[in-house]
């Protein structure tokens, strides 16, 4: 039991000492809210479109993709976002919290933490399989966050589809990831050397270009978690007590109890094999907080940005407790 605590402990605790590190800045004066309010707008311009960028070329192409227990997760999480869709409307009565609660059902950390939480609970033969799942479920995750926060958002005016669409294009992590599968696509495409590999890569032949993306998506996780610990204000805690209950116990509880007993179902049914490493992935994928850039689309698409800071940071500092329980029920069935 010290061992999973201490796995769990070491994936968490970096991304607390990160968000504390921003919020003594704020408080002791160093960043401003200006300050805060660029180096937010940057990261998600540059940092974010980055990040998944890099995530989804390097993805191992050569691998076998566990199509069964894709599809399966993807259907959980549009379950997820239905039970998540409805129970906000009961939730909140501010139109423009109900996008941040929506998201808290389905929507978690996977593309920031879940190579770090996967790596830690079954070692580097995870780490390929988080990166094939990143394509399908953090592109899912933010088409979907575009699409809950335009529709709740604090704007008068009811966002057409096509406005709809012009902030999904408009995205800087839609654009990463579409970004990354054109390039993926066209380097499976490309005739293989005398070596196996394809005759040209971003890595191979232009490595300036893709070092740089790459020091840039390093950046942009550790960034965005100290510009989210700047911007917490402990004091509205009290004001959003019924949101933040709800939100947290959607995304730590709700989730992953929905998510795997679905999983466990299907495994026992024979639909399919859940090894070690496949259910690390899943638990970094519906056990973790809620995902950071939530936040940061917060403040960008006119939703509630206080509360979608204090979710993230909250979700973050309990799931130091759910992924210990977690983990620690995986491990007793044998399924870690």
């Amino acid at each position: 039991m010290q061992q999973v605590f201490a796995y769990s402990l070491n994936a968490v605790m970096p991304i607390l000492l990160l968000i504390l590190c921003g919020y003594i800045g704020q408080r002791a004066g160093y960043l401003s809210e200006k300050t805060i309010t660029e180096i937010n707008k940057y990261n998600f311009r540059f940092g974010f479109f980055s990040m998944l960028f890099v995530n989804i070329y390097n993805v191992d192409v050569h691998k076998a993709l566990p199509l069964m227990l894709m599809a399966l997760t993807m259907g959980i999480l549009v379950l997820l976002t239905l039970i998540g869709w409805g129970a906000s409307a009961f939730l909140t009565k501010e139109k423009y919290r109900r996008g941040i609660l929506t998201q808290a059902a389905f929507r978690s950390n996977y593309a920031v933490i879940g190579t770090m939480l996967a790596e830690t609970l079954a070692g580097p033969e995870a780490v390929s399989l988080v990166a094939m799942f990143q394509l399908p479920a953090v592109l899912y995750f933010n088409v979907m966050s575009v699409l809950v926060m335009s529709i709740y958002s604090d704007s008068e005016e009811k966002p057409s589809p096509v406005d709809v669409l012009i902030k999904m294009v408009k995205n800087p992590i839609i654009q990463g990831i579409l970004a990354g599968t054109v390039c993926l696509v066209i380097r499976m495409n490309l005739p293989a050397g005398r070596n196996g590999e394809p005759i040209f890569t971003l890595r191979n032949n232009l490595p300036w270009i893709m070092t740089a993306f790459t020091h840039l998506s390093r950046m942009c996780s550790p960034l965005a978690l100290i510009v989210l610990g700047a911007s917490l204000k402990i004091e509205q805690t009290k004001a959003l007590k019924k949101e933040l209950i709800s939100g947290v116990v959607m995304r730590l509880v709700m989730a992953p109890v929905i998510g795997f007993g679905i999983l466990i179902a299907a495994a026992d049914s024979g639909l399919l094999i859940l090894t070690p490493v496949e259910s690390a992935v899943m638990v970094s994928l519906f056990g973790s907080p809620l995902a950071t850039s939530t936040a940061i689309m917060a403040r960008e698409m006119g939703a509630d940005k206080d509360l979608a800071a204090q979710l993230v940071v909250w979700t973050s500092v309990l799931s130091m407790f759910t992924l210990f329980v977690i983990v620690a029920m995986l491990r007793r069935m044998g399924l870690l």
